[in-house]
């Protein structure tokens, strides 16, 4: 389970904090109801962007949790979107 709560309300309560979300973005590129654009441009643009919002580069990740689609076309691309832009650095897991 994961809870997402406001940083004031768990400071407040005391929580153990263990992660902050600092950047956030998502992305629809209207290529198809059940496939990625293979160009990955919209989700480049979206990795970006919540890069940017959270003030961190390409290089200060370590570790990429990716989701998947569940479809092999998909999580192809999405693998090589992540590779293109992050290289072999960080770690990265499908599930």
């Amino acid at each position: 389970m994961l809870l997402v709560e406001e940083l004031g309300y768990a400071l407040k309560r005391k929580a153990k904090i263990i992660a902050e979300i600092t950047g956030c973005s998502e992305s629809f590129d209207a290529y198809s109801i059940m496939s990625i654009n293979p160009d990955g441009n919209a989700i480049k643009k979206m990795i970006g962007s919540a890069l940017f919002q959270a003030g961190i580069r390409h290089k200060d990740i370590d570790y990429i949790k990716a989701h998947g689609t569940g479809t092999e076309v998909n999580d192809e691309i999405e693998a090589s979107i992540i590779d293109d832009l992050f290289g072999k650095k960080p770690i990265h897991k499908y599930t």
